[in-house]
């Protein structure tokens, strides 16, 4: 992956030139990543790229919250745990209207 820093965003040809090369390309903020950009080839449908990058996301979301399941232990709770759980917070919530 390609590094920018975000002042570079300043110099579109060379913004332009860099996502020609590259494909992909970071952009940091004082060393920190701060944003992803990406080229869209001619004839890509933008809107179809971002919808994959927002499932991706979703995917890794998901899969850090299994993993953090499965630390604590909560992925062995029974379907009666779960329920009951539900229902204290469903409990508590209305007590606190």
């Amino acid at each position: 992956m390609s590094y920018l820093s975000v002042k570079d965003l300043k110099t579109p040809k060379y913004l332009r030139e860099r996502l020609r090369e590259d494909r992909y390309l970071m952009v940091t903020n004082h060393g920190r990543p701060m944003a992803l950009m990406m080229d869209i080839g001619e004839g890509e449908d933008a809107e179809a790229l971002l919808e994959a990058v927002r499932e991706a996301r979703a995917r890794i979301g998901l899969s850090r919250i299994r993993a953090s399941a499965k630390r604590s232990g909560v992925d062995k709770l029974s379907l009666k745990s779960i329920n009951a759980e539900i229902e204290a917070a469903r409990k508590e919530r209305r007590t606190t209207r």
